[in-house]
């Protein structure tokens, strides 16, 4: 794997939200989106 693009896990990590509910999914999304590109 020569590194999953940004843009796979952000799409990943939204389709878990939407499956995970709305505001728990959005929360959880928002989070990691804050510290993925960070971390």
């Amino acid at each position: 794997m020569s590194g999953l693009p940004l843009f796979g896990g952000a799409l990943l990590l939204t389709l878990g939200a939407l499956l995970a509910g709305s505001e728990y999914g959005w929360g959880t999304l928002k989070t990691l989106l804050a510290q993925g590109p960070a971390g």
